[in-house]
């Protein structure tokens, strides 16, 4: 399904993390946009649907790491008990995946690399969000001059929150590479943080991106359960309306042009540097 440009529309992006770790390299900021309507209307229902069928109860709150794990004592557990339900959860992920009228918005920051390139770099979120932002602006400016958005991601810590919180009003008022602060004023609206408990919908399906995801680019395999999950989040990255999904549905920092370049130049200096010693 196409999520076809409006006038006059509200927006939300659903954003969630996840941080690297041996032998997963990136620190991603991934979720998914969507339109407020479609969200209450379509969305919600068919994910209550799912925890209906699965769980027998739409009080549960869906968690990758938890469903892959399905430890004694959480509502995965019930997947050791009946491999049958195990199927039908993940065969229902997918089926939103693919039936879903929402949009995929990513950044990917290779730290390790980032550290080597940039020695001094920007904070690692003020890099990922300033970036998520400037993408979520160019959709919603392609939907008309109306058309608002707001960003929820799942609270972490109030030390972290209000970091985000800082970087979002930042940018806000100082604009990002392409985009002047009017842009971002007259688009964006608010950020918040709920917690994890309150059963947040948009939440519990942007928690399904960045694991598969950071599997993807650190080249580790897939959970086997998770299927072609990965193919979908691919396949719904946001284009710009240009097919140009790499620059703005999923954006990887540094990017392969930048190593490479960045490889010659150091290469270059090596060669130079060995040449001056002889």
């Amino acid at each position: 399904m196409k999520m076809m440009p409006t006038s006059s529309s509200t927006y939300t992006l659903y954003l969630d993390e996840i941080n690297p770790n041996d032998p997963f390299k990136y620190f991603c900021l991934a979720g998914i946009l969507v339109r407020d309507d479609i969200y209450k209307e379509q969305i919600i229902p068919e994910v209550n649907n799912l925890k209906n069928k699965v769980f027998g109860t739409t009080d549960i709150i869906l968690h990758e790491i938890e469903a892959h794990s399905a430890k004694y004592g959480t509502p995965y557990y019930i997947f050791r008990k009946n491999p049958e339900k195990k199927r039908e959860y993940w065969d229902g992920v997918r089926q939103l995946f693919s039936d879903s009228d929402f949009k995929v918005l990513a950044v990917a920051v290779e730290e390790a690399e980032i550290n080597r390139l940039y020695p001094s770099k920007k904070d690692r979120y003020f890099i990922a969000l300033q970036v998520i932002l400037e993408n979520y602006v160019h959709f919603l400016m392609h939907h008309g001059p109306e058309a608002k958005g707001s960003i929820v991601i799942e609270s972490r810590n109030p030390g972290q929150d209000s970091k985000l919180s800082i970087l979002f009003r930042d940018l806000i008022k100082i604009g990002t590479l392409f985009f002047y602060n009017v842009h971002l004023q007259d688009h964006l609206t608010t950020i918040s943080f709920p917690k994890k408990e309150e059963n947040i919908i948009g939440l519990q399906i942007a928690d399904m991106i960045p694991n598969p995801l950071n599997r993807y680019l650190s080249e580790v395999n897939q959970k086997e359960a998770t299927g072609n999950l990965i193919e979908m989040i691919l396949e719904k990255a946001y284009d710009g309306f240009v097919g140009k999904r790499d620059r703005f549905g999923i954006k990887v920092i540094p990017s392969k042009k930048e190593r490479e370049s960045m490889g010659k130049v150091i290469s270059r200096e090596s060669k130079e540097l060995n040449r001056v010693n002889l």
